[in-house]
């Protein structure tokens, strides 16, 4: 286990044990979900531990004003590939925060959406990433966005010339390289009911290096049903790897157990 893996998980541990006090929160949940194009699925499942610093979080409520340190633990499954991924959020206001995550994947199969012949679909892969959040909302109107720049490094083949594509983004990068990814996603919503959100989503990214991009958005439609929420959307993708195409996602997720992360 590397160092950032055993940093964060020893966090994790005592957040973990802070979290016996009267300030404790444990949150739980499970998605699956899915795209057409690049065609990709996963199955995820998230356990966080979290110590409210100030303010009172209370499920259901729409009053943000709290903060909060989080640990979490997130492992992850497709047919191809699994991953897992330990981290730590700072919230000083739960609109506002920061988060950093450390990620191992091992991909064992080659991907069907990827040329992988020209690049390498199989490899192991770890990524370390600092995020910010900002969320905000006036009434029914909800908007915000995250900004993330992650560093990648192939586990098992530093001397590698062949391209390792990373599936998420659609983007090709060299292990031997000091390879650096950074990332916006942004977008904003209107609430129609309690149960029905539609949202227009946007994210774009590229390599620091090489500056290679990636465009994807949507339009997607989230419903609430007690502890689950489904969502669907439709929209566009581009990268260097995939010309634009019509792409599609949709997502089921439960959450027996709430966080206090809003978005």
């Amino acid at each position: 286990m590397g160092k950032s893996f055993k940093f964060i998980f020893s966090v994790f541990l005592l957040c973990s044990l802070w979290g016996q006090g009267l300030w404790a929160n444990i949150d739980f949940s499970t998605t699956i979900g899915g795209r057409n194009y690049p065609k990709s699925g996963f199955v995820e499942a998230e356990l966080g531990v979290s110590s409210i610093l100030w303010g009172n979080f209370k499920e259901g409520s729409s009053q943000p004003w709290y903060g909060f340190v989080r640990g979490f633990i997130e492992p992850s499954f497709s047919v191809s590939y699994d991953a897992l991924k330990l981290g730590l959020e700072v919230f000083p206001v739960s609109i506002l925060g920061f988060r950093y995550h450390t990620k191992r994947s091992a991909n064992h199969k080659d991907l069907e959406a990827y040329d992988c012949v020209t690049y390498d679909c199989r490899f192991k892969m770890e990524a370390e990433t600092i995020e910010a959040d900002l969320v905000l909302g006036y009434g029914k109107v909800f908007l915000g966005g995250r900004m993330g720049h992650r560093k990648l490094s192939e586990l098992e083949k530093e001397n590698a010339t062949q391209a390792i594509v990373e599936p998420v983004y659609g983007l090709a990068w060299v292990p031997n390289q000091d390879e650096e990814l950074n990332y916006l996603s942004s977008f904003v919503g209107y609430r129609l009911s309690d149960r029905w959100q539609v949202l227009g989503l946007y994210t774009i990214a590229d390599i620091d290096r090489t500056g290679a991009e990636s465009q994807f958005g949507y339009l997607f439609v989230n419903h609430n049903i007690g502890d689950f929420a489904i969502g669907a959307g439709a929209g566009a993708f581009k990268s260097p790897l995939k010309p634009e195409e019509f792409s599609a996602v949709f997502n089921l997720r439960w959450e027996p157990l709430k966080s206090p992360v809003l978005f």
